[in-house]
């Protein structure tokens, strides 16, 4: 791990492990973790160190802009918020302007927050597809699709084949 931690500065390293004693502790954060998470776990509780290794890393990375920062911010908020989620609710959260998000974020990303928006969904479903038995209806309203065609005619247009091909081929 300090190999690699050393070849790739900018990787964040999270050590998830059933074993929760001290000693796992002391030896995870030694090896240059950047933080550690005891199975098993709530998501909400990954998110939030999640969202603290950003802001630390952030923090530490003198080079960094407010835009990057801000970009960072939104995009987390993105992940943590995707199932209903619209320019103006990223806009009240950052105390941003709308039209001033999505310069900024096509600016520094190279892609429009809505693009973003809807690749973090297709990352979500393809991972409720893998791991659970849902139908692709359950799926999709879970992911806040009012329409389960909406999101296959999606899901289709950024996989290029169908939420039940995807399952087929990966299951």
């Amino acid at each position: 791990l300090k190999e690699i931690k050393k070849n790739n500065k900018n990787l964040t390293v999270f050590i998830m492990t059933a074993y929760g004693t001290r000693d796992v502790v002391v030896q995870a954060l030694r090896g240059h973790a950047d933080d550690f998470i005891e199975k098993p776990f709530n998501i909400e509780d990954l998110e939030e160190k999640i969202d603290n290794v950003l802001k630390r890393n952030l923090n530490l990375n003198k080079n960094a802009t407010n835009k990057d920062y801000k970009v960072a911010r939104i995009k987390n908020f993105i992940r943590r918020n995707y199932k209903e989620m619209n320019l103006d609710i990223i806009a009240g959260e950052m105390n941003l302007n709308p039209k001033y998000i999505s310069r900024m974020f096509k600016e520094m990303t190279g892609t429009s927050y809505q693009d973003f928006h809807i690749d973090t969904k297709m990352d979500a479903a393809k991972s409720l597809l893998e791991n659970t038995s849902f139908n692709v209806d359950e799926i999709s309203y879970q992911l806040g699709y009012q329409n389960p065609e909406s999101f296959m005619r999606i899901f289709k247009r950024k996989n290029n084949i169908t939420p039940t091909e995807y399952r087929e081929k990966h299951s």
